[in-house]
């Protein structure tokens, strides 16, 4: 690969020093990934500081490697959204192909996560409903992420409050309806913690088993440990196919305050039979919104006749009887565009949705 390089100490990496494009100089390696290696760079014609992901040398061959690694920058460009890792480049340079993106000032959830443990429901609900907004976004567009968990998820400041989350890595990001024999059938790709029974069967999937993966996320937010636990990898994954989760409230402390119905919630995400799951994000979503204080949204509390009249429409409705009238708005008109207003607040409004600070 050709580079041109800044006067700085040699290093064994032939990346670091070098000017990628004539635009990135890469400082450091920052992380390791499994096929991927990411470096801080800086931008020169913008004079900022940048994230460049490549592929690692040894997969350079690896056919597959290369297509999930294009895939990636092309499943970012379809994905602007606040609460997703913002692409501003996919290319090659030379023969080497690269991602570059925004840098991020915060923290990864795993991290925060391990030095807190079980969050209480104040911190647990913005954070969760900006992993819904984003996951949500990408299945709105039938992209299944399959890689959802705490290293991929960043409490990033803004306004100097840690008060936005963004999604990272979607190297395993595939579209529902693309015609890859690996998008109906899985191959066991991805976290052993976090995969869903039929992925772990080779079983077609669907959205639904983003939606198992954020069971597991949830359920670890809000408990401290994980539903599905094993010695080793294998333990793991026929635990995800037979075993039980602990019911969550067990874990939780005397005279806690997260809802049942958030508990439920939680639980049904992690049903081992797809179809009694949520159908996608969204669908979480509107539940977690009709589960918890608006309040603990950022949002100002829904009006009570609006509400009551839903309630009203929707219990008519289920009884078989026909309603006096239409609904307010549908739960997904209702709930989505609040949920959406309360992530889009300005640096100065969003100190009343802040996230926990690191």
């Amino acid at each position: 690969m050709s580079t041109s390089t800044a006067s700085r100490p040699r290093s064994l990496d032939p990346i670091i020093g070098a000017t990628l494009c004539d635009r990135y100089r890469v400082e450091r390696i920052i992380g390791r990934g499994g096929m991927g290696l990411v470096y801080l760079a800086e931008q020169l014609d913008a004079g900022r500081m940048v994230v460049i992901k490549l592929l690692a040398p040894q997969w350079l061959d690896d056919g597959t490697a290369v297509s999930r690694f294009a895939r990636e920058g092309s499943r970012l460009q379809q994905l602007a959204h606040a609460n997703v890792v913002q692409l501003l480049e996919h290319g090659h340079h030379g023969d080497q192909a690269f991602i570059a993106m925004e840098y991020l000032d915060g923290e990864p959830l795993r991290r925060f996560l391990g030095r807190r443990g079980r969050l209480s429901l104040q911190e647990f609900t913005p954070i969760a409903a900006q992993v819904l907004a984003a996951v949500g976004y990408a299945h709105d567009r039938g992209i299944m992420l399959r890689d959802i968990k705490p290293a991929n998820i960043m409490l990033c400041e803004r306004g100097g409050k840690a008060n936005v989350v963004k999604l990272l890595d979607f190297g395993l990001a595939k579209l529902v309806d693309g015609d890859d024999e690996e998008v109906t059938k899985s191959h066991v790709i991805g976290t052993a913690g976090y995969l869903a029974p039929e992925q772990i069967k080779g079983e077609p999937v669907d959205l639904r088993v983003d939606v198992y993966a954020i069971g597991v996320l949830f359920y670890l937010m809000l408990a401290g440990s994980s539903p599905i636990v094993g010695e080793n990898d294998g333990a793991l994954l026929y635990n995800h196919v037979h075993g039980t989760p602990k019911p969550l409230g067990e874990h939780l402390p005397e005279g806690h305050n997260v809802p049942e119905l958030l508990i439920a919630l939680v639980h049904q995400c992690l049903e081992k039979d797809p179809q009694r799951r949520p159908a996608d994000a969204n669908e979480i979503a509107e539940a977690l919104f009709e589960c918890v204080p608006p309040k603990l949204l950022g949002l100002p509390d829904a009006d009570d006749v609006s509400r009551n009249d839903l309630k009203a429409y929707r219990d008519a409705r289920d009884r078989g009887l026909e309603p006096e009238a239409s609904p307010p708005q549908s739960s997904s008109e209702w709930t989505k565009p609040v949920i959406r207003a309360a992530l889009e607040l300005s640096p100065a409004e969003a100190s009343s949705a802040a996230l926990p600070q690191p």
